[in-house]
């Protein structure tokens, strides 16, 4: 019941907001269909929603894919330590250690994260596909509020003709 009253409510503001730029534009520039749908498409937060959502979901599975390639690792540790005896024989000395190694690391066999990124791709083509929907919506709703726009123009042009032809008329009668 939501998605149905979102989508009457999409719908009158499509055609709420072509009524309202063709009608300011009826005597100088008068926007063209391709204009209202490009218009839409760039001012629509329903699509920038969805690109950024396949976006985010292109990167998750670039992150994904990350934990199948090798990981270097490095370390490195310093230790001195110094000593003086008590007693007869006085002696002191230090002693200083330094190690320091690098690493490589491969899963060669993880099959939870092949399943992770097949997961990830469904997602970010089920995200691709669900961003033409709305974009087919959005000009599917560009389209009709522009034609509903332009007969209700029309409509209004024959009215005025037929109230000037009225008022003739009347005129006319009256001599």
């Amino acid at each position: 019941m939501q998605c149905l009253i979102k989508l009457i409510i999409q719908s009158f503001s499509v055609f709420l907001s072509v009524s309202i730029l063709c009608a300011q534009n009826t005597h100088s520039n008068i926007l063209t269909l391709t204009e209202c749908i490009r218009l839409a498409k760039d001012n629509n937060p329903d699509i920038h929603a969805a690109k950024s959502y396949i976006a985010y979901s292109k990167a998750r599975v670039k992150e994904l894919k990350s934990v199948l390639y090798p990981s270097i690792y490095s370390y490195g540790s310093l230790s001195r330590s110094g000593y003086e005896s008590r007693g007869d024989i006085k002696s002191t000395g230090y002693s200083t250690v330094f190690s320091a190694g690098m690493g490589l690391d491969q899963n060669i066999l993880d099959v939870s994260s092949y399943y992770r990124i097949a997961a990830a791709k469904r997602d970010n083509n089920s995200q691709k596909l669900e961003s033409l929907r709305i974009i087919q919506q959005v000009t599917s709703n560009v389209i009709k509020s522009y034609y509903a726009t332009a007969t209700s123009q029309q409509k209004v042009l024959l009215a005025e003709e037929s109230v000037q032809f009225s008022q003739k008329i009347l005129e006319l009668t009256r001599e």
